[in-house]
């Protein structure tokens, strides 16, 4: 979806991919959140702390 500034506007819950997370505690928070509401597999949260 795209506003009139020209920049992309992502649907609720959904971070810009674009941009970097560097901070651990917040990559964690990420990860944390994605399991707290059930949008990722078991085999998905080993890979993602993995590449943490």
């Amino acid at each position: 979806m795209m506003s009139g500034s020209g920049s992309v506007v992502f649907p609720a819950g959904v971070i810009n991919p674009s941009v970097p997370i560097r901070n651990i505690k917040m990559k964690f928070a990420v990860v944390i959140g994605l399991i707290q509401v059930g949008e990722v597999n078991n085999r998905d949260i080993v890979e993602t702390v993995l590449n943490l």
